[in-house]
């Protein structure tokens, strides 16, 4: 029993864990209380420099408010001048808006912009005292001036009223003058009234009795202009000349000679119509024209070479035959007038072209043109025009196409314009077929070309070229019939007169 008492057992060891837990407890109880004791001082001083701090506060929360309200402004922030929606930034606009002008050095505070103001607010105050003074000075100066001008007005006025008297005396008079004027003016209106009417039954008689002479003198021009054409159609009368003579025929090569050449200024390929020597006169009519030459060569000063375009077989060229040609004279150049469709070869189509150049080339030119849509070059015919040359004239009421309608119109009107221009000038009119023949012009054989269209017309009568084909009506065929039976060629063949030498006519040789 005795040994086993000094054994350490679990009671021993539990014991002890017991014991030292509880002077750890013990321990740690003093230490609680004695930093609790520590804290709760410490808290007492806290909450009272709390207090003391909160009073601190509540009172320059007090002075703040006070402040903003002096300032007038009452922005949550005091702020910097930078930052918007602060008291700070709202007080340096106001400062900026006032304008006030500090002093070099002196601090930008709110008290020295004040005083700023305040040194401005008087300033100004000054020089308004020193305005209101000037001002009472320049009013004394103005009341002045008031009571002169005033003087000076009742001495106009009184000029004024002496001025306006006379001007009422001077109306007086001029509407005495004025009534005298409109009585006058009245008996001169009803004589006038009085005069018109009757200058008005004169004008009305004379009227009537112009129109009735010009419906005279109408009918009178009318009548004389039809009896001057049946006359000068019966007599065809002509005043042209020959222009020259044939001196040597060379009916083998189809060549003449001429009595013309450089001296006359006769141009190549000028065109001559030839006449019977006991003709009626040159450009009359075409039924004394026997032939027609082509000038190819000049020879000498009066002497040209020209070859034979167109011949009566049986009453050939020969010997002393005069030439005549209306473009040509030498030493003057020929002007003519042309109106209506320039047609030379019959196929439908507008030659005035190919007609200017035989013009030209002969030196010769056109004066006056009416063209292919009816529009006149200007000028009217006078006494240096030789010929009015009318070309042909359509009748509008066989056209369809209102263009050419319109043209035909306006051709006709100019058409007549024309014809008594040249009547009132003496010039004599005559048709572009004559006109052709009188200078011995031949419009070119036509040449079919592939894809040319144009018919070529045969008179009625021709034969058929099928069996069963009707006889004498106009048809059309791919050729031209030779001049040789052209109208007016077949005739009863006479002698001129003439031997044949060498292949030529010579008159009596």
């Amino acid at each position: 029993m005795a040994a086993s008492s000094n054994k350490v057992t679990a009671v021993h060891f539990a014991l002890i864990f017991f014991v030292m837990v509880t002077i750890l407890l013990g321990v740690i109880t003093y230490m609680s209380w004695s930093q609790s004791e520590k804290l709760s001082g410490d808290i007492a001083k806290a909450e009272s420099d709390f207090k003391a701090q909160r009073d601190t506060n509540l009172k320059y929360q007090a002075d703040l408010t006070r402040l903003k309200t002096l300032l007038g402004h009452q922005q949550p922030e005091v702020g910097d001048v930078s930052q918007p929606n602060t008291v700070a930034n709202a007080i340096s606009q106001e400062i900026q808006l006032a304008g006030a002008s500090l002093e070099p050095g002196v601090a930008p505070t709110v008290s020295a912009h004040l005083t700023a103001l305040r040194t401005q607010v008087d300033q100004l105050n000054a020089d308004l005292d020193a305005l209101r003074v000037s001002y009472q000075t320049q009013q004394t100066e103005v009341q002045t001036l008031q009571n002169q001008y005033a003087a000076q007005v009742a001495q106009h006025q009184q000029a004024a009223a002496g001025a306006n008297q006379d001007l009422q005396n001077r109306i007086a008079q001029h509407q005495e003058i004025v009534d005298q004027k409109d009585a006058d003016i009245t008996r001169l209106q009803n004589e006038y009234t009085r005069v018109s009417a009757e200058y008005d039954q004169v004008k009305s008689a004379f009227d009537e009795f112009r129109a009735q002479s010009k419906q005279r003198e109408d009918n009178l021009v009318r009548i004389n202009n039809q009896l001057r054409e049946k006359y000068e159609s019966s007599i065809r009368l002509s005043f042209e000349v020959p222009d020259g003579l044939i001196r040597w025929v060379d009916n083998s090569t189809q060549v003449v000679y001429i009595n013309l050449g450089q001296a006359d200024h006769l141009p190549l390929r000028t065109t001559f119509s030839v006449y019977r020597k006991n003709h009626q006169g040159v450009g009359r009519g075409p039924e004394d024209i026997k032939g027609a030459i082509e000038v190819t060569r000049i020879i000498d000063a009066h002497l040209a070479e020209a070859r034979i375009t167109d011949q009566d077989y049986f009453s050939p060229i020969a010997v002393n035959d005069p030439i005549y040609s209306p473009v040509w004279e030498a030493g003057r150049k020929e002007r003519f007038a042309i109106v209506g469709l320039i047609d030379i070869d019959g196929d439908g189509e507008s030659d005035r072209d190919l007609f200017h150049q035989i013009i030209a080339a002969a030196g010769a030119e056109i004066q006056h043109e009416v063209d292919d849509q009816g529009q006149r070059t200007p000028g009217k015919i006078d006494d240096t025009t030789k010929f009015l040359v009318i070309g042909s004239v359509p009748d509008p009421a066989t056209l369809s196409n209102e263009k050419e309608i319109q043209a035909a119109i306006e051709i006709g009107k100019r058409h007549a314009d024309m014809r008594e221009e040249a009547r009132e000038q003496g010039v004599r009119a005559v048709t572009l077929h004559d006109f052709l023949n009188y200078m011995g012009y031949k419009p070119r054989r036509r040449v079919w070309r592939p894809g040319d269209e144009r018919p070529y017309s045969l008179t009625a009568g021709a034969r058929s070229t099928a069996v069963g084909e009707s006889v004498g009506q106009s048809r059309t065929g791919t050729g031209q019939t030779s001049a040789v039976y052209g109208s007016g060629r077949l005739k009863q063949p006479t002698s001129g007169g003439n031997t044949a030498v060498g292949g030529g006519y010579q008159n009596g040789r």
